[in-house]
């Protein structure tokens, strides 16, 4: 036997004949068919958000309106349970107006609560700092401009982790994301040079740069020039005038050249001579007194009664 419904939201059951137009029974409820809305009086199915329309008039749902011939909610408007809410930026006169979770009414507007953005018009989501974790782009860039939520699956736990982190091509220093650059490059702060660990980088004429006391070892590595307490001459062991074994370690850090420059004057008559294309000299590095600020050396060389020069690795 067919019940006779007189207002959507009984109860019915599979069969039973509907007396109120565009009207069915699903799950036990009787409801509206999917592109139609429940009146105010429970009594009607209307036109409803994805109707068919020409006119406004044709959207009975409140706060639609009819689109490229489509019931759709108004903008600022979102759709939740056949109705068209309020949501972030829409009018409002009190906080009871503003839907979306984490919202309120602040001057005549809807406007997500101060430590929350706006993801979408019907969410708010906590604003993120560097390191914390994150759903949404949204909240790392609200604060931190370049920075993204950035997603890690961690194959053990079989789970994603998501945190804020600067975007590719940035690098994270003195609380911002700035846009990487690496050693010979261009820069207009020390914060926009970038290395692979450690701060041991300037900015200087204009150019990214390892401070003083390290060189370049790529464009990203800045390393410690290692002081030697040597003295920079050969050993008492004349064989082919070999410098000292620290020398010989020195210069994997140094490149060791030739020296163009002419003898000095005061140059003694049994030496050897060495020359080494740095900024600084091998004094700075704590090597002997008897040094020259181009980063040439004058030594002794022993048992030679002639005058021996010297060019390293000939």
């Amino acid at each position: 036997m067919f019940s006779a419904v007189t207002e959507l939201g009984e109860s019915c059951q599979p069969g039973d004949e509907p007396n109120i137009e565009y009207s069915e029974c699903r799950n036990g409820i009787w409801n509206c068919e999917l592109d139609r809305a429940v009146s105010k009086n429970n009594q009607k199915c209307e036109k409803g958000i994805g109707s068919v329309c020409e006119t406004d008039m044709d959207c009975t749902t409140k706060n639609a309106e009819c689109a490229n011939n489509v019931c759709t909610c108004r903008k600022y408007y979102y759709l939740s349970n056949d109705q068209c809410l309020p949501g972030i930026a829409s009018s409002c006169d009190n906080d009871t107006d503003c839907k979306p979770e984490n919202s309120e009414c602040r001057v005549g507007h809807c406007y997500c609560l101060i430590g929350y953005v706006a993801e979408s018009i019907n969410s708010c989501l906590p604003v993120a700092a560097y390191g914390d974790s994150c759903e949404k782009d949204i909240q790392c860039s609200a604060e931190l401009p370049n920075a993204v939520c950035l997603h890690v699956d961690n194959s053990i736990s079989n789970t994603t982790n998501s945190t804020c982190a600067c975007a590719e091509g940035y690098h994270y220093n003195y609380l911002r994301c700035h846009k990487r650059r690496v050693l010979g490059m261009s820069c207009m702060n020390l914060a926009e040079c970038y290395l692979d660990s450690g701060d041991r980088v300037v900015c200087k004429n204009g150019r990214c740069a390892c401070d003083s006391g390290y060189i370049q070892v790529n464009n990203t590595v800045c390393k410690e020039i290692q002081r030697y307490n040597i003295n920079a001459c050969p050993n008492e062991n004349p064989s082919h005038g070999r410098p000292r074994r620290d020398v010989e370690e020195l210069s994997r850090l140094i490149v060791v050249q030739p020296s163009r420059t002419r003898r000095p004057k005061e140059q003694p008559a049994h030496i050897t001579r060495y020359h080494r294309s740095v900024f600084t000299s091998l004094n700075h590095l704590g090597g002997p007194s008897n040094q020259y600020l181009d980063g040439t050396t004058w030594c002794k060389h022993p048992q030679s009664s002639k005058v021996h020069r010297h060019n390293h690795g000939h």
